[in-house]
């Protein structure tokens, strides 16, 4: 009997926990980080107004300045966007970014916009998406300002 109540209590708990390791909430988190290291100056012939950093990309210029950044997207299909999408940046000023999704074609599809003053997270929130296709950062970054990382959770 004894054991049997063991054997009872011990498949219960296995359940329990294959549910919640296999809840739709496990799943929920999605997130893909990137630093900014891997963006790009927006215009080409800014290139020598930024240096690249382990800690991301920081504009070096007098003046603000626009980088755009790659989003990693594997949930190709999904047309419903993203959970949300973040921008850590460091500095002082004023800091702007656009998460795009361009179109098949090549145009854009959907965007959403985000801003801050000063150091801290830009969050946006892209509520719908284009499917097989892929996001990118477009961000305007004051002088001396510093893009560290994005952030993109998917749906």
């Amino acid at each position: 009997m004894k054991n049997k109540t063991i054997r009872n209590v011990t498949y219960l708990a296995m359940l329990v926990m294959g549910a919640v390791m296999f809840s739709q909430s496990a799943f929920a988190l999605d997130r893909k980080v990137l630093s900014g290291s891997s963006c790009q100056p927006n215009t080409g012939s800014q290139v020598s107004d930024f240096s690249y950093y382990s800690t991301g990309i920081q504009n070096n210029s007098t003046a603000s300045r626009w980088v755009t950044c790659s989003g990693v997207r594997d949930n190709t299909f999904n047309t419903n966007g993203v959970n949300f999408a973040r921008v850590h940046v460091a500095g002082t000023g004023s800091f702007s970014c656009y998460l795009d999704n361009v179109n098949n074609n090549g145009t854009l599809g959907r965007w959403a916009f985000g801003s801050r003053t000063n150091s801290g997270i830009i969050v946006t929130n892209l509520t719908s998406s284009v499917s097989q296709t892929p996001y990118a950062f477009l961000c305007r970054l004051p002088a001396g300002g510093k893009l560290v990382t994005t952030i993109i959770d998917e749906k």
